[in-house]
């Protein structure tokens, strides 16, 4: 399994994009946590002043927003939270869903 991430500007400026294999994935979910992980990391080095998480797993996005608890896959929340609360951001980030 894998995990991708893309890190737009406002007006939808490709500032970076990468993947990486993801061995020890378990569920997509879970592959999806670590694309998003891999987009903070990214973005930490950008040094955004806000920040807009969209992505296609409802689950990731729920459990990020505080609209779900994250149970099975609480290890990589976690990572995913302390990843975010890295990014030095000027307002709280906001979540999306995209529908596929």
């Amino acid at each position: 399994a894998g995990g991708a991430a893309a890190v737009l500007s406002k007006d939808g400026v490709v500032w970076w994009e990468g993947a990486r294999f993801v061995p020890s994935c378990v569920t997509s979910s879970h592959a999806e946590f670590e694309g998003l992980i891999l987009g903070l990391e990214a973005a930490r080095a950008l040094s955004p002043d806000a920040l807009r998480v969209e992505g296609d797993c409802r689950v990731v996005i729920d459990q990020m927003s505080g609209k779900a608890r994250a149970r099975k896959l609480s290890e990589p929340a976690g990572r995913a939270r302390e990843a975010l609360a890295r990014l030095p951001l000027g307002s709280a980030p906001s979540f999306g869903a995209i529908v596929r």
